[in-house]
């Protein structure tokens, strides 16, 4: 079995589709870790979820588009801010609350605010390295963005290698790219806009594949 991490996909399902081809990614024998962010600005939200239940082995880490996403199937009514960043987007791939699938919202409610597999730790946003993970909040998780910032000047202590999406790369390196900092590696390298790019890596081997609109 290999072992794949997954950057921010947002609603991308052409690129979802096309990077997994690239890898040879086996829906059956091999592993996803998906960082958050499934849902939002690109106009197939829905296609995409129900391509990623159809993986047998994965790990869903949950975004801050995700935790908006949930809190209006749980909870209805549409929060200005998911709308604007993207929401509208996924409420039109659906047609609507009532018509969001059983299976899709049981996956997108087994989000998990982070992973932590063979000393690797996988989180969509980021944490404050000062403190147990036990002591800060899911919200912390997904939004979070100073801890690239802090792997940029020394290595992120307990874990040998972190990997998280969520702020990408392009307004932190300047390119379609993921980014290695000391032992953090960050593969949002931006999906989510025209000129970015979907990122899928073998963590154990390092080796990566892109897909993006201009191939």
């Amino acid at each position: 079995m290999r072992t794949f991490a997954i950057g921010d996909i947002h609603g991308n399902y052409e690129l979802l589709k096309k990077v997994l081809g690239k890898a040879n990614f086996s829906y059956e024998d091999d592993k996803l870790i998906i960082l958050g962010d499934i849902v939002d600005r690109g106009k197939y939200s829905k296609e995409c979820i129900e391509e990623l239940t159809k993986i047998k082995n994965k790990v869903f880490i949950i975004g801050n588009h995700d935790a908006r996403f949930q809190k209006w199937l749980i909870k209805g009514g549409m929060h200005l801010i998911w709308l604007v960043g993207g929401g509208q987007a996924t409420k039109r791939s659906y047609g609507g609350k009532h018509k969001v699938p059983e299976h899709h919202k049981e996956f997108i409610e087994s989000g998990i605010p982070y992973h932590v597999e063979n000393n690797c730790l996988f989180v969509h946003g980021g944490f404050h390295p000062e403190k147990k993970l036990e002591e800060q909040t899911p919200h912390t998780f997904y939004t979070n963005r100073s801890l690239i910032y802090y792997a940029k000047k020394q290595r992120i202590p307990t874990y040998d290698h972190v990997y998280v999406g969520h702020t990408t790369t392009q307004f932190v390196g300047l390119r379609a790219k993921p980014l290695t900092y000391n032992n953090l590696t960050l593969l949002d390298t931006g999906a989510g806009y025209f000129f970015g790019k979907l990122t899928l890596m073998d963590i154990n081997s390092g080796e990566y594949w892109q897909a993006g609109r201009r191939e």
